[in-house]
């Protein structure tokens, strides 16, 4: 240490350690807490709409508007978090991808080194762990801010009022229509079908999987590559033997 190794001196570098740590672990636990409060607003709703529709048709007729107008108040706190994270979560997403791709190289095509693949697991295991987490918490909101379409499809709309309807209508094309919840950079919506079926989940998948297939293709070239050259070295080390052996029994 540039300063010594005064108790001074150590707690200072623990301070900072620290704060450096909160500056990364942070925000993805800010937006766990965040994705989890709105997580529970859109469920608490939908359990509302649902108690409503099972005890009486009417009453959600009537309440619909207030409804649809606390489901809006939901979505506008869902945009303007998005506008926070959502270079957080594309930065997320391009770095960590790239850095899980080489760890992942190095501990299969490296010989095995105590501290330094443990520090290699570890680092996977960190990224893997933030990309996921994000992408998990991202897609439950997404879930969550639709699960009242499937209510309002239940509902019976004859004897309704065209005010009514009309309610029902307009929450209904708000809950079919683009996607509520966080996204890539304004690019994507993380949701379970952009991870799992989507395009961009596909490529994503493409490249992992073409990665980790050009990772075992190099390990098994490189391994017979050094097993060639041994076996080489070996058969040349065997003749330079043998002639030499009998270069001597000649001179004797």
């Amino acid at each position: 240490m540039p300063f010594g190794k005064s108790i001074v001196s150590q707690v200072v570098n623990f301070i900072i350690n620290v704060h450096l740590s909160m500056a990364w672990v942070f925000p993805i636990g800010f937006i766990c807490l965040l994705c989890t409060v709105l997580r529970l607003q859109f469920q608490a709703l939908t359990q509302a709409i649902q108690v409503c529709l099972s005890t009486s048709r009417s009453n959600l007729l009537r309440d619909l508007a207030t409804f649809r107008r606390q489901h809006l108040q939901l979505c506008a706190c869902v945009r303007v978090l998005d506008v926070v994270f959502r270079r957080l979560i594309m930065t997320s997403y391009v770095t960590n991808v790239p850095i899980i791709c080489f760890l992942l190289y190095q501990l299969v095509t490296s010989n095995f080194d105590g501290l330094l693949s443990v520090c290699n697991i570890y680092w996977l295991i960190n990224n893997a762990f933030c990309v996921v987490i994000i992408s998990l918490y991202s897609a439950i909101v997404h879930e969550e801010a639709h699960s009242a379409l499937d209510a309002l499809f239940e509902v019976q709309t004859s004897g309704a009022d065209p005010d009514q309807i009309v309610e029902l209508q307009l929450f209904l094309s708000k809950l079919t229509g683009p996607p509520i919840g966080f996204t890539a950079l304004g690019i994507i919506t993380v949701s379970k079908e952009t991870i799992l079926t989507d395009r961009v989940g596909s490529v994503i998948s493409v490249v992992v999987v073409k990665v980790i297939t050009c990772i075992f293709i190099t390990s098994v070239t490189l391994h017979c590559t050094q097993s060639s050259r041994l076996h080489h070295k070996c058969a040349l080390s065997s003749a330079f033997s043998f002639l030499h052996r009998q270069t001597r029994q000649h001179h004797k």
